[in-house]
């Protein structure tokens, strides 16, 4: 049949092309025609799939066309919230919160503004450079 879908039989590890392709049984598919497959038939065979399709009853019926079985349960597990981690209905329940973001740090003096204060305070500061920290500390202090 033109457009057979035959699938991996086997895995296996093939070149194609000039590339590496990975077969994996049960799940690698090609369609039945492709350059993969030469030389390599023996290791496809046709996919084939079979559904077990229960009656839903006909439309307008009074059943209201639900489907029932072990496919209709699993359709509807598959669809419906899970009940067993949901809240009781008579609890008041406040919506989640994003945490508050943390402050950001009070951005530094101005370095200028610091080496005067030093100098003019007798604390020791490089005239180039990186500022000691405890030279801000004390800067800070001093202004509070």
């Amino acid at each position: 049949m033109a457009g057979e879908i035959l699938v991996a039989k086997v895995s296996a590890s093939v070149i194609h092309g000039g590339r590496t392709i990975i077969l994996t049984a049960g799940k690698t598919t090609v369609r039945a025609g492709h350059a993969l497959l030469t030389g390599r038939e023996h290791m496809f065979m046709p996919l084939h799939v079979d559904y077990d399709v229960e009656d839903a009853g006909e439309p307008g019926d009074d059943s209201g066309g639900e489907p029932e079985g072990a496919m209709a349960q699993t359709m509807r597990a598959s669809v419906a919230p899970d009940d067993t981690e949901a809240a009781p209905e008579d609890a008041e329940s406040e919506p989640e919160q994003a945490p508050e973001p943390e402050p950001e740090p009070a951005p530094r003096p101005d370095a200028k503004a610091v080496r005067a204060w030093a100098a003019e305070n007798g604390v020791d500061v490089p005239a180039r450079g990186k500022i000691p920290d405890s030279v801000y500390e004390q800067y800070q202090a001093a202004q509070d």
